[in-house]
Formats: C-alpha cells, structure tokens, sequence
C-alpha cells in the first residue's frame, strides 16, 4: 500500500507512458473549443437575489406557486424553486446569446426565478419561450411582488366569484380574446370623445389595436417589449387584466402574445402599477 503523498507503484508506468507518448507528438491535443464547454452558471447570491425579488414565487404568471417552506425538520427548509438562466448558461443551449459576456451571463439581469416544473417547461420549447417571453414574466412578476409589500392586498380575490379563465399566456392576443368571449368574459370597452382614444393607447401597438375595434386597450407601452393592457369584466363584476408583448402589425403578420393575466383586485391599481414599474 502506497503511503499518503506516495504514487501507487504501477503510476509509475502511467507517468512513463505518457512521457514517451508527449516526446514523440502522439498526445492527443486538448480540444480548442473546450473552454466553450464552460456552464456560466449563477453564483448562490444571484440565486437568492432572484428568488427574494419574487418573493419566492414562481414568475410564470399562470403559476406563481410558493417555492419555499418549512422542512419537518425545526432547523431546515424547503426550496424547490429553480434560477433560470434567459438566455442559455452554455452554448447549445436554449436561447443562448453569444454576444453576452461571461459576466453577464450569469448576472441577475438573465436570470427569473421559477418552479422546478416552469423551469423545465421554458427549456422545452425555446421557440414559445423566447426572450422578450421571459422578460415580460419577470418584469410582471417583480412588479407584483413590489405592489404587495407596498400595501396591495389580493387577498380578497379568492373570494369573489368569477368565471372560469381559459389558457390564454403564449397565444396572440386576438386568439385570447375569442376564447375568452366564448367563456362568458366581455370586453371592457372605454370610451373617449368623438371615439378617438387618449394619449395612453397612441403609442406602440395602441392604434393598431385600436383600429381593429378591440376598444378595451387600456393602456400601451411605447418602447421596449411593447406591453399592451386589456380589460374584461364577467358577470360577477369580476375585472381581468390581460397583458400582451410584441409588435402588432398586420402588414408582418407579426402578432402580439399574451404574457400575463391576471384578476384586478382594485378595479384598475395592479394593472396601473404593472405599466408604472
């Protein structure tokens, strides 16, 4: 038995070989592109630092399920949320951006917090889930973390009744909009003088909207990923806010996706405080 700091015996002609294999040009090359093997993976602090700006809470909007709690054990915790990466930690994978720098690559800026399951689901189907896709969940999921520990209060949403709200997050808004009709939701219609809308719809995809006659546009976000706010009301007087991204033009056929949905609790102060922050 070799002693603690001693090479086993047989390392020996290990050590022989390889020196003679080196000698005479026959070891084989490290790869030149191993360093593209290289994960850019989230230090712990960027992993905390995601998961407390949600409040723990998985960002898809049609989950938003808790991702901690307590552990049978007084000493322990549970976590089944996931950092996941926007654009992908190593090349091949999903969405990945080679423009990124390995620092920024594994900052908080591409990083969302979500359940193990939506984490799964986004690296599924990257063509769906696409960047500007999961910018708008954290963007909103941030948003509504802050709203509720500045004082917004939901909790009287699990008692109002309301209609069933069919799956509409991922489909263009004018798909979302017929389903919804058809479950019983009616479009929250506003109207300006003389019919032309206000200063908060004549901005990105506000006219288009408007044009083909969807009258319950709210409000409208000019730059970035084009959000667009929509309201419904059912019969409960129930209010749903429907939040979509992307460019809207009929010319590109380019349509806008439904990114979050959710039940107004105070008429209209989520959704306002959503387009503020």
């Amino acid at each position: 038995m070799a002693r603690v700091g001693q090479l086993p015996s047989h390392a020996d002609g290990l050590f022989q070989s390889a020196k003679i294999a080196s000698e005479s040009g026959m070891m084989t090359a490290m790869p030149k592109n191993s360093l593209a093997n290289r994960r850019d993976d989230f230090p712990e602090r960027v992993k905390l630092l995601l998961a407390r700006r949600v409040n723990h809470r998985c960002s898809n909007p049609n989950c938003r399920r808790g991702t901690s709690g307590p552990h049978q054990s007084a000493e322990k915790s549970i976590n089944v949320g996931f950092a996941a990466h926007i654009t992908a930690a190593a090349p091949g994978g999903p969405r990945y951006d080679e423009a990124l720098s390995n620092r920024d690559r594994c900052s908080a800026k591409n990083g969302i917090w979500l359940c193990g399951l939506c984490a799964k689901l986004i690296d599924s189907d990257a063509l769906r889930f696409t960047v500007p896709f999961l910018h708008a969940w954290k963007h909103d999921a941030e948003a509504v973390a802050r709203w509720e520990i500045e004082g917004g209060d939901k909790s009287h949403e699990a008692q109002r009744e309301h209609l069933p709200i069919p799956p509409i997050y991922g489909i263009s808004y004018h798909d979302a909009r017929k389903l919804l009709i058809e479950a019983g939701w009616q479009p929250l219609a506003t109207w300006w003088p003389h019919h032309l809308p206000d200063l908060n719809i004549q901005v990105g995809n506000g006219r288009e909207f408007w044009g083909y006659g969807y009258n319950e546009i709210k409000s409208t976000c000019p730059t970035g990923f084009a959000f667009c706010r929509f309201e419904f009301r059912d019969a409960h007087r129930s209010r749903l806010a429907v939040v979509t991204a992307g460019e809207e033009r009929a010319e590109t056929k380019c349509q806008a996706c439904v990114v979050s949905w959710f039940l107004d609790p105070a008429g209209s102060d989520l959704g306002a405080y959503l387009f503020a922050h």
